[in-house]
This record gives structure tokens, C-alpha cells and sequence, in this order.
């Protein structure tokens, strides 16, 4: 999850969840995620499924309910039948077809419509494998206005579906800059929220070594012996 909210909050309550979906598989490990989040927060969710292309090439975001344009009527159908068939009735869903570049769309939709989480989940096969394949995911995660979910594609037998969302380990990467410090308080709350442990990581550059290397030594010795 990235943390690109400014200040970083010390508690975290999402009360607006964006989730895209392509109908693939693997999208059902963000739904999943999705919908569990928003009933422990009771937050609106919304789903957005990208078509890729007007007929000449607009760049559009538009709401499903109530456009009659036939070009679209088939996504709007299909996204009906898959909140139908996945999404509880007890869950209150928004759906939304959007047009473009999918990472653009769910960046600039996330701002328009001042979501404060956004989940979605890896290897989608089509529309969404260009928002999470190579450098089009560090875009989504980069530009986004507010933190960013990824989940892993492949399932996890250990848990239910209904419970994808129930962390137990969250592992926290760090080089102390004070971008990666905004990430501290969004950790540490959804480490409270589902008793989880905390994992804090630095990694640093390896060395090379030639000759003896002995168990204690001076910062000259150490920086003759760096290849």
C-alpha cells in the first residue's frame, strides 16, 4: 500500500473505496478486498470497469446508471452481471464504466471523486493488465491522491474469500527518507485495526569484499576493502 495522503493520518478509516475490475479472476482478489474493507469501515464503494476506446478515441469518464449510448451498453450489462453475481446484496455498490488510458482513469477518478483508498489486484488480463504490468503500476501507485491496495492476483487457500482483507502480517520497507516515513502511520493503524505484526525493513547496498574481512573494523578499513 502506498501512502501519498498529506499529513499522514495516525489512524486510518477509508470511507470512499475505488475498486476497478476487468471481470477476469484474478480482479475478484481486489473485489474480495474491496468489499471486506468497506464493511469493516462502512464505507461507499465504487466499481469502475475501463473500456478502452470511444469510437474516436475520447477521453471520458461516465457514470453507468441512465446513458443510453449503444457503444457502451454491453460493459454497463456486463458490469450488472458481475456485481449480481459477486457482490452482497447487503453491500451498496456504485458502478461506473470509464473511458481511456486505465491508469489516467482511476487516478483522475479516484481525485474527482475523493476516494481515500483504492484497491486492485495484479495480473488482470485485459484493461487492467496495462494499469498493473511494469512501469504503468508505479504510475497508479505514485500519482494516486490516496493510499493504494494491491493485492496479489493468486489466491491464498489458508483463508475464505470473505476475510481476504484480514491482515496478519504487514511487512514495511523503509530507506528513512521522508517519503517512505509518510507510510509509518498507515502501517501502524492497520496493524492496530487487525492486530497484526509489524515488520519494519531497511535494506542496504552490498558491499564487496576482497581479502580477510574481520569481525570488527575502522570505516578506512572497510572503505579499502570496497571493490
Amino acid at each position: 500500500m502506498n501512502a501519498n495522503s498529506d499529513p499522514a493520518p495516525d489512524t486510518i478509516h477509508p470511507k470512499h473505496i475505488l475498486a476497478p475490475v476487468d471481470f477476469s479472476e484474478p480482479c475478484l482478489r481486489g473485489l474480495h478486498a474491496a468489499l471486506d474493507l468497506a464493511r469493516r469501515y462502512d464505507a461507499k464503494l465504487t466499481l469502475v470497469h475501463v473500456v478502452k476506446h470511444l469510437p474516436h478515441g475520447s477521453h471520458v469518464v461516465l457514470d453507468s446508471v441512465g446513458l443510453q449510448q449503444d457503444w457502451q451498453r454491453p460493459a454497463r450489462e456486463q458490469l450488472a452481471e458481475f456485481v449480481a453475481e459477486h457482490v452482497p446484496a447487503d453491500v451498496p455498490v456504485r458502478q461506473m464504466v470509464a473511458v481511456g488510458k486505465p491508469f489516467h482513469v482511476v487516478v483522475e477518478l479516484a481525485a474527482e471523486l475523493e476516494c481515500d483508498l483504492i484497491v486492485i489486484s495484479t495480473h488482470g488480463y485485459t484493461g487492467l493488465a496495462h494499469v498493473l504490468l511494469g512501469s504503468n503500476a508505479e504510475r497508479i501507485v505514485q500519482h494516486a491522491p490516496c493510499p493504494v491496495l494491491v493485492m496479489r492476483g493468486r489466491p491464498d487457500e489458508s483463508r475464505p474469500a470473505a476475510n481476504v482483507a484480514d491482515f496478519r502480517w504487514i511487512l514495511l520497507p523503509t530507506d528513512f527518507s521522508e517519503n517512505s516515513r509518510k507510510a509509518f502511520p498507515l502501517a501502524a493503524a492497520l496493524a492496530r485495526k487487525f492486530d497484526a505484526r509489524l515488520i519494519l525493513a531497511n535494506v542496504q547496498p552490498a558491499i564487496a569484499m576482497t581479502g580477510e574481512i574481520p569481525l570488527v573494523f575502522t570505516e578506512q578499513e572497510l572503505a579499502s576493502r570496497h571493490v
